[in-house]
């Protein structure tokens, strides 16, 4: 259950006081009044409850009894992009936890069941097709044609690049290209695999879909196992966290390869 999930969070909760500071870029920063405002939810619909406050004390009010869920507190919610602003900003005056409660929040919202409709449809193709977008193709990429990429484990290569499901999207195709270029030209010793286009997961944390997000990170993990490669370089540089936090989540942790970001490997 998700609910105390939110419990859990209750004293980072009580922290806010509606400074309104989540709305804005932290002020430190700013340079310009023009470019002040942050939070896209909150520029669009200006109403505080659209904010990362807003929805800290909604949530809030769930875990005191005073609401319950309903289409409009599910609709409010999914319309923050979770960039995290509001996290950030927050944490320039106070130690506050403002990204967690509003992850936590989607979670008791789709547990509820008032995921949105386009959320489910989202989660259906991560589960039948790999990718959110449920594309069902060759899975051999397209975009390493000419290029002499080899595959694992057929071959073997100390090093795998991992994009993910990015390489779906035909023009997110382009920059994984340039990135198997850059190695070639370093002179790095790499492959993919053909299971590169199995998504990551993040779709469904963003959306709520904690179980789904679990269940595709540890499979990801699981059989990266049997890829062969000592070392993963991981493209777009979120897929290494969630490595990184999927194996810690295992009750079962296997040994997972170094692993390591794209643009870290780069500096």
């Amino acid at each position: 259950m998700s609910l105390p999930r939110l419990e859990e969070l209750e004293a980072e909760m009580q922290k806010c006081f509606r400074c309104s500071l989540c709305k804005m870029v932290p002020l430190p920063t700013v340079l310009n009044p023009k470019y002040a405002d942050g939070c896209p939810s909150s520029h669009l619909y200006h109403f505080h409850g659209y904010s990362g406050s807003g929805k800290n004390i909604m949530a809030l009010s769930l875990v005191n009894g005073r609401i319950q869920v309903d289409q409009s507190l599910a609709d409010i919610t999914f319309a923050c992009t979770a960039c995290g602003l509001c996290d950030v900003s927050c944490k320039f005056i106070t130690e506050a936890e403002r990204h967690a409660v509003n992850i936590a929040l989607r979670e008791h919202i789709v547990d509820e069941g008032f995921a949105l409709p386009a959320h489910r449809s989202m989660i259906k193709n991560l589960q039948e097709h790999g990718n959110p977008e449920g594309r069902s193709e060759d899975p051999r990429p397209g975009w390493i044609k000419d290029m002499g990429v080899k595959i694992l484990p057929d071959q073997k290569a100390p090093v795998l690049l991992f994009t993910g499901c990015i390489q779906c999207d035909p023009g997110a195709t382009y920059v994984a290209r340039k990135c198997a270029s850059l190695l070639k030209r370093a002179g790095v010793d790499f492959g993919i695999t053909l299971e590169n286009n199995l998504s990551c997961g993040l779709p469904a944390y963003w959306t709520g879909h904690r179980d789904i997000f679990v269940n595709i990170a540890n499979r990801l993990v699981v059989s990266s196992m049997t890829w062969g490669s000592r070392r993963s370089l991981q493209y777009p540089d979120h897929v290494w966290e969630l490595y990184d936090q999927s194996i810690r989540s295992m009750p079962r942790r296997p040994r997972p390869r170094s692993c390591i970001s794209l643009n870290s490997w780069r500096s």
